[in-house]
């Protein structure tokens, strides 16, 4: 694989997670969502000497050279390390953390692959692990903003979440800090909460996101397979984590649903049709 070439669609990072300090008096500013119009715009719009090399480059080397990236973390727990890393500098404040639905973006390139082609020493390698940079930013109307979580400076804390809205699953433990508003009494709760901050960028959410968002908060490592052109959603769990009782695979069917603006767009909700499950299932990708 070139590290000077976007990856391929279908990379294994289905969902990205960016940490941003929204405190305009803090060093470590970086808001790039636009209170207004709801896009993820990157600090600059233009490659470095017409150089995709130099722009990755540019990016890396923390000079604070504006890109057309925006940087994504593939894990809440690498999230959350950064985070932990803006605290430390107690100059960051109101940090939040959004969940971003990478899968079939076009223009992600791999920060540490890049990292190693440049160069780069070891001991700032470790900083690009799990990190994808996307070019030209994300527009609100590509509806791949999932959510927006207030993660701000508190601790950590256990919260329960349920993979699918409304059904008899296992929940999952996630670490959340305390300011995030997802504390109740039951992962229903909770996850209703969760599936209401999606409403702020998505109307009617898609599941196969919600769910593999819980997923993701709760540590699990996630792969994506739509099948059908597409008409079949499966999310795959590769990591087992603590809770042996959830599912390895999660089946969702592709519906149509019109956006404000008139557009048709797919939306995926749970599937429970065997039938229908098994004869998408044999379609080719």
């Amino acid at each position: 694989m070139d590290p000077f070439e976007p990856l391929e669609i279908g990379f294994e990072a289905a969902i990205g997670f960016r940490v941003e300090c929204h405190s305009p008096l803090s060093e470590y500013f970086n808001r790039t969502i636009s209170v207004r119009f709801g896009d993820m715009v990157p600090r600059g719009q233009h490659l470095v000497n017409g150089s995709i090399r130099q722009t990755l480059d540019a990016y890396l080397s923390w000079k604070h050279i504006p890109t057309p990236f925006i940087a994504f973390f593939d894990s809440w727990e690498r999230a959350l390390r950064w985070r932990n890393f803006l605290i430390q500098r107690r100059t960051a404040k109101t940090i939040v953390i959004i969940a971003v639905w990478l899968e079939g973006k076009l223009g992600v390139y791999d920060a540490r692959a890049a990292a190693v082609a440049l160069g780069y020493p070891r001991d700032r390698l470790d900083f690009h692990v799990g990190e994808f940079l996307v070019y030209g930013g994300i527009s609100a109307n590509e509806y791949r903003i999932i959510a927006s979580l207030e993660v701000d400076t508190s601790p950590t804390r256990p919260c329960l979440l349920c993979p699918l809205l409304n059904e008899p699953v296992p929940a999952l433990s996630a670490a959340i800090p305390t300011c995030g508003g997802l504390w109740g009494d039951s992962a229903g709760f909770n996850t209703a909460i969760l599936r209401q901050k999606m409403l702020d960028f998505t109307p009617d959410p898609d599941q196969m996101r919600l769910c593999a968002l819980v997923l993701s908060l709760g540590g699990y490592g996630l792969w994506l397979e739509v099948r059908g052109h597409p008409s079949l959603g499966i999310i795959h769990i590769l990591q087992t984590g603590s809770n042996t009782f959830l599912r390895s695979q999660y089946y969702f069917f592709a519906r149509r649903v019109r956006n404000n603006d008139g557009k048709e767009r797919l939306v995926f909700v749970p599937g429970h049709d065997q039938d229908e499950i098994h004869a998408l299932e044999n379609l080719s990708l």
